[in-house]
């Protein structure tokens, strides 16, 4: 069993890995995987062709800023907590909700910077992860409270998992330059 002393150094490695991947590692990489578990792509390709739909319809929806980042583009702190969620949830040490996602079973799931260790699924998402008061003006990049105007919700997505995380107004342009302030 992966130990959370594990998990650590396992995701800190991933994170380095995925930045340094290229599309050819992609590819050979997505080759040995079927041929281990046949029809298991087919369900995360499915299940992060829904989260993707999902981050699009609300961008649509919200007004939302709506862009495709490669791994290295992606801030650090960011990339280690997608991926550290990831390998929590793959070692099967993550507090899951009631319907008990399992990652032999791809499915849309969902993980929170201010949260971490837990995964839920889409119907459980808005309950485990709902915030409220100081919790929820909280940048998760600084720390700084932003009472007047609170914070600005963000997600990034990797497969089958959308990584949700709040940023203020000084952090917000350094995560996503395109946004203003």
């Amino acid at each position: 069993m992966t130990t959370s002393a594990e998990i650590g150094p396992a995701a800190v490695a991933l994170s380095d890995l995925l930045a340094a991947l290229t599309a050819a590692d992609l590819v050979a990489i997505r080759g040995h995987i079927d041929t281990v578990a046949p029809g298991m792509l087919d369900q995360a390709d499915a299940a992060a062709v829904a989260v993707e739909g999902r981050m699009q319809q609300y961008a649509a929806e919200h007004g939302a800023l709506y862009r495709r980042a490669a791994a290295d583009e992606i801030p650090e702190w960011i990339r280690f907590g997608v991926v550290e969620a990831l390998v929590t949830f793959s070692a099967r040490r993550a507090t899951t909700c009631q319907h008990a996602p399992d990652p032999a079973r791809p499915q849309p799931v969902y993980a929170a910077a201010w949260r971490p260790g837990v995964i839920a699924c889409a119907a459980c998402c808005g309950f485990l992860f709902r915030l409220a008061g100081d919790r929820d003006r909280t940048c998760d990049r600084c720390g700084h409270i932003e009472r007047e105007r609170g914070v600005y919700p963000c997600s990034v997505a990797l497969g089958p998992l959308t990584f949700m995380f709040g940023l203020c107004h000084e952090c917000r342009p350094d995560v996503t330059p395109e946004a203003t302030s």
